[in-house]
């Protein structure tokens, strides 16, 4: 379907008040709700290849998709359906009762059950072997694939709250071809905790950036899904008192990981920042990753600068 600006800019007018346009209805320019400051600092692109995308330059809210930034907003579900007429895939439409809620791609077919064994069965699979990942992992984590939709030709691993409610989902395309985008995720805010059906909040919590890295430590292990923390995993861990924390998060996102520990140590909350000098936990396994993981120490200020010098 073919999206329609001025329809959209419509509806986010109402919602923030008059806009002014720039780049040919390709971006409308809002005060920004969540900072309130005196000019117009808020950026939607209501039009062109980042449609969906919006960034204050002030506070640094932003986002990828109208889906979020409506989340943000506290929007009425009616906004959603109506915009969803107008904005195609970047708006989700799926409601229970008065709120608004993910769910699985409708192709989704899990591989925790006997399936048919077509090729594209056999592909997802076969990528799965290589990747390590077991058929115990597979039930755990209810990893599917699709073969048809905006998720064709990917391996989908789901991530369940800790009412085993649908919170957020990755999907990786198994077909390795240079035209194709290696990761897909949907348009959800990923104010969440990642796999927290699986977490006891009583024994040390690591935190990786991907769902692979996730499985492939096994033990209460949080993903990211990129490699900043969210607010509800913040909070998730102050309110649970969680004993220790270990991060370990790819080499080339080093700086993020120095980020989480600094919010971490303002909570005092025991951390390891774990600086791989090898490949990512996904490609270590369960036995090497955790061997590093358990002789590790606790990270203090002289850790953090010797680790950044070296860094």
């Amino acid at each position: 379907m073919e999206y329609q600006s001025s329809k959209i800019i419509e509806i986010f007018n109402r919602l923030l008040g008059q806009s002014w346009i720039r780049k040919g209805m390709t971006q409308a320019i809002y005060k920004c709700p969540f900072c309130s400051h005196h000019k117009k600092k808020l950026e939607i692109a209501v039009g062109g290849p980042d449609l969906g995308s919006y960034h204050c330059w002030i506070c640094g809210v932003s986002g990828k998709t109208f889906n979020t930034l409506l989340w943000k907003l506290r929007a009425d579900k009616n906004v959603y359906a109506e915009l969803a007429k107008y904005a195609g895939n970047k708006v989700y439409k799926n409601f229970e009762s008065n709120d608004i809620v993910l769910s699985l791609p409708n192709e989704f077919i899990s591989l925790s059950k006997p399936g048919i064994k077509t090729f594209e069965y056999v592909n997802a699979i076969s990528y799965l072997r290589d990747r390590n990942i077991t058929k115990e992992d597979i039930i755990r984590y209810n990893i599917g694939y699709c073969e048809q939709g905006d998720y064709k030709n990917r391996v989908v691993i789901p991530s369940y709250n800790k009412d085993g409610k649908l919170n957020f989902f990755c999907a990786r395309a198994y077909n390795d071809l240079s035209n194709v985008i290696s990761y897909m995720l949907p348009p959800w805010d990923k104010d969440i905790v990642g796999f927290e059906l699986l977490i006891n909040w009583k024994a040390p919590v690591i935190i990786v950036e991907g769902a692979f890295d996730a499985i492939a430590i096994r033990r209460n292990v949080i993903p990211l899904f990129g490699n900043t923390i969210s607010n509800k995993l913040l909070l998730t861990i102050v309110e649970n008192e969680a004993s220790e924390v270990n991060i370990i998060l790819d080499n080339d996102a080093f700086s993020k990981s120095v980020s989480i520990y600094n919010i971490l140590n303002r909570y005092s909350i025991k951390t390891k920042l774990i600086k791989l000098d090898e490949k990512d936990p996904s490609v270590l396994g369960f036995n090497r990753i955790n061997t590093i993981i358990s002789d590790a120490v606790f990270t203090d200020y002289e850790d953090l600068i010797r680790m950044k010098m070296n860094n």
